[in-house]
């Protein structure tokens, strides 16, 4: 009774956060845009030049970019690894390679970023017009991986997520 209690508790707690949340997107706070219409958006990057930059798909691997929009801040650049888990075993990981966490084939051509990364001065204050840039999770080896050829012992996958952020890295430095 203690626990299905407890349980309860959480799941009003949750309800009531995504109730307040709710709520707040139809209050207009002044000095914000009012739909994410009005928000900057990062453009996605492909890797399509790396033979190692590759999703489990052998689809290339990529990152968003917002470039500074503060010249206050177009020295300070944030960095954000989106997240997935893992994959665990050949049916878990050929099923990933099919979906956004093991292929670049569906990507957006852009999106809007969040957290330190969210691009509004009130709600961000310290970094929102830096440099942001968001890499995208397609390898489902939690960005580790340096298996860029497909083999039998893959799954005839690719796992080349450290690959991927550094061969990110590599753009980033070549492009400036």
């Amino acid at each position: 009774a203690h626990l299905m209690q407890s349980i309860l508790g959480l799941q009003l707690l949750a309800l009531g956060i995504l109730g307040v949340a709710i709520h707040s997107q139809a209050i207009p706070i002044e000095g914000l845009p009012q739909t994410s219409h009005d928000w900057p958006n990062a453009t996605l990057v492909l890797l399509k030049d790396s033979m190692y930059a590759r999703c489990l798909d052998g689809s290339p691997g990529g990152f968003y970019i917002l470039h500074s929009r503060d010249p206050n801040l177009s020295n300070t650049w944030t960095f954000s690894l989106e997240g997935g888990g893992e994959c665990v075993g050949k049916d878990d990981c050929l099923a990933r390679a099919s979906s956004q966490l093991g292929s670049s084939e569906k990507w957006a051509e852009s999106m809007l970023l969040g957290q330190f990364q969210f691009p509004s001065k009130v709600w961000n204050p310290k970094f929102w017009g830096a440099n942001h840039v968001f890499i995208k999770y397609c390898t489902g080896d939690l960005h580790s991986g340096q298996r860029w050829n497909p083999s039998k012992a893959s799954f005839g996958l690719r796992f080349a997520g450290h690959e991927i952020v550094k061969e990110t890295l590599q753009y980033l430095i070549d492009c400036d």
